[in-house]
C-alpha cells in the first residue's frame, strides 16, 4: 500500500471512531434524559413509600438506569431510589417568593393614597413654580378632599404649601385663607414648627383690625380730610400694620374723590413695607397708571403681575383696558381672550370683551357676553358696569331693529323682526326692573351714550370715566 493510500486510511479510521464515540456520548445523554423523566413523573412531587413501583424479582440490574445493581427486594438502585423520594426544594424555600409577592401586593394598596397625595402634591408645586397660583390652589382643593376621605393626614410641610399659595395670592384669599388656618391648625398654631402659618394669622388679624379702624372713621366722615383726622386718632397707640394702614387710607382717597398725588403717597408707602406686600400695592400702581393715561407704564406692571400670578383675571383686565385705550383693539381682544380661558365666567372680563364687540359693531356677541357679565356679578361694581353695557347693547338692538323694519319689504320679514325687536324688550324691560329694585341705574357715561351726547367710540376710546379705569 503506498504512503498515500495508508495516509488516507488513517484519516477514515478516525474520522469513524470519532463518529462513534460522539453517538455514544448522544445515546449516553438520551439515556439519562429518559431516566431523570421517569423519576420526575410526579412533578417535584415526595413519592409516598406505598407509591414505589412494586420490585421485580425476574431482574439484577436496576431498570431505570441500567447501570447499577438493584438494591434487594427492589427494581431500582439505591441512587434511583433516592432521586425518586427527594423533595427538590425544602419548605421556606417555596414560602419565601410567596411572602415576596404578598407584601408588594400589600404595599401597593397601603401605599396608594399616599402615592396620590404625594403626587399631587409635586403636581400643585409645579403650578405654583409657573405661577399658575389659581390651578396649584385647585388641585390642592382636590388633595385635601382624598384626604378627608382616606386616612392620610396633613403633614406641616403640605399644609405650609397652600398657606403660602393663598398668601402669595393676596388681600382677596384672605377669607378662605382664615377659613383654612382654622380648619387645619385647630390646636397647634403656636408651635415652632408653624410659624410661618402664625405669622400668617397675625397678618390676617392685623388686616381686619385695620378695617375696622377705616370702618369706624369712614361712618362719620364728610371729606378725606375729616376721614383721615378721625381714622389717625382711631390708630393711635396700637399697633396697626402700616402697609394695611396706607392701604385704606388710599382706599379712602377713592371713597372721597382725592387728588392722584395724594393716592400715590399712600400707595408708596405700602411699596416701601418691602416686596411681602407686591400683591397689594401692584394691582394699586397699575390702576393709578390706567386713570393717569399712563398705558406703557400700566403694561408694564402687568407683566410683573403675571410673573407673579398668571393665573389672576385683573392682570388681563388691566392690560385690555390699556390696549383698548391705546386704540390697539387687536390686542385688547387678545389680552381679554387670554383671561377668559383662565375664567371664562370672570364679570369684568365678560363686560370688557363685549365693549369690544361693541366697537367693533358685533351686538350679538355683546349681547352674549354683557349677559354673561351681568349673570356673574359679584360685586356692587360689576353689577353696575355690566348691566350698563348690557342695557346699551340691548338699546343699541331695539334701535337697530327699528330701523330694520322700517327697510324691510315683506311682511314675513316685517313680522320676524318685529318679534326679535319684541324679545329685546322683554329682556331689556326685565333688566330695568330688576336694577331699579336693587336701586342702581346705568353708569353716567353709559348715559350719555344713550342721551346721544357721546358716542361709544369718545367713552371707550378717548374717554376718562368708568370704563377707562
Amino acid at each position: 500500500m503506498s504512503t498515500d493510500n495508508l495516509k488516507q486510511a488513517e484519516k477514515e479510521a478516525a474520522k469513524a471512531q470519532k463518529k462513534a464515540e460522539k453517538a455514544a456520548r448522544k445515546a449516553e445523554k438520551m439515556k439519562e434524559r429518559a431516566r431523570r423523566k421517569t423519576l420526575t413523573e410526579g412533578a417535584y412531587r415526595e413519592m409516598p413509600e406505598d407509591e414505589i413501583p412494586a420490585p421485580d424479582a425476574d431482574s439484577g440490574m436496576c431498570i431505570v438506569c441500567g447501570e447499577h445493581a438493584a438494591v434487594e427486594g427492589s427494581e431500582y438502585c439505591e441512587e434511583c431510589l433516592t432521586d425518586m423520594k427527594r423533595y427538590p426544594f425544602e419548605w421556606w424555600q417555596f414560602i419565601i417568593p410567596v411572602m415576596a409577592v404578598f407584601f408588594l401586593v400589600f404595599g401597593i394598596l397601603l401605599a396608594h393614597d399616599g402615592w396620590n397625595v404625594y403626587h399631587g402634591t409635586a403636581q400643585a408645586q409645579s403650578l405654583a413654580r409657573q405661577g399658575k397660583l389659581m390651578s396649584a390652589l385647585d388641585k390642592y382643593g382636590e388633595l385635601n378632599g382624598q384626604i378627608a376621605e382616606g386616612t392620610d393626614t396633613y403633614g406641616f410641610r403640605y399644609r405650609k404649601n397652600q398657606v403660602k399659595l393663598l398668601n402669595d395670592i393676596g388681600i382677596q384669599q384672605y377669607g378662605v385663607l382664615d377659613n383654612y388656618l382654622e380648619a387645619y391648625y385647630p390646636t397647634d398654631l403656636n408651635k415652632w414648627y408653624n410659624r410661618y402659618a402664625k405669622q400668617t394669622s397675625d397678618r390676617i388679624d392685623a388686616y381686619e383690625a385695620a378695617y375696622s379702624h377705616f370702618e369706624e372713621a369712614a361712618q362719620g366722615a364728610k371729606d378725606f380730610k375729616s376721614f383721615s383726622k378721625a381714622f389717625d386718632k382711631s390708630i393711635k397707640g396700637k399697633d396697626v400694620n402700616p402697609a394695611f394702614a396706607n392701604y385704606y387710607r388710599y382706599y379712602a382717597c377713592l371713597l372721597f374723590n382725592e387728588d392722584e398725588a395724594t393716592q400715590k403717597k399712600y400707595v408708596d408707602a405700602i411699596r416701601a413695607q418691602g416686596e411681602d406686600y407686591a400683591s397689594l400695592y401692584l394691582p394699586l400702581e397699575t390702576e393709578m397708571a390706567l386713570s393717569s393715561k399712563d398705558y406703557d407704564q400700566a403694561l408694564s406692571l402687568c407683566d410683573e403681575l403675571e410673573d407673579r400670578n398668571s393665573e389672576d383675571v385683573y392682570t388681563y383686565v388691566y392690560r385690555t383696558v390699556a390696549q383698548r385705550m391705546k386704540g390697539d383693539l387687536k390686542q385688547a381682544a387678545a389680552a381679554c381672550d387670554a383671561g377668559l380661558k383662565i375664567d371664562g365666567t370672570a364679570s369684568t372680563l365678560n363686560y370688557q370683551r363685549a365693549i369690544l364687540f361693541l366697537l367693533d359693531g358685533d351686538l350679538t356677541l355683546a349681547q352674549a357676553y354683557a349677559e354673561e357679565a351681568h349673570a356673574n356679578a359679584a360685586t356692587a361694581n360689576n353689577y353696575i358696569s355690566a348691566c350698563s353695557i348690557y342695557s346699551l347693547v340691548l338699546q343699541q338692538q331695539i334701535a337697530d331693529k327699528t330701523e330694520a323694519i322700517k327697510a324691510a319689504k315683506s311682511a314675513d320679514a316685517k313680522t320676524k323682526l318685529k318679534s326679535e325687536r319684541s324679545d329685546l324688550k322683554a329682556t331689556l324691560e326685565s333688566l330695568q326692573t330688576e336694577m331699579d329694585e336693587y336701586g342702581y341705574g346705568v353708569s353716567k357715561d353709559v348715559q350719555k351714550i344713550l342721551d346721544g351726547k357721546k358716542t361709544a367710540e369718545q367713552v371707550f376710546l378717548k374717554g376718562t370715566g368708568d370704563f377707562a379705569w
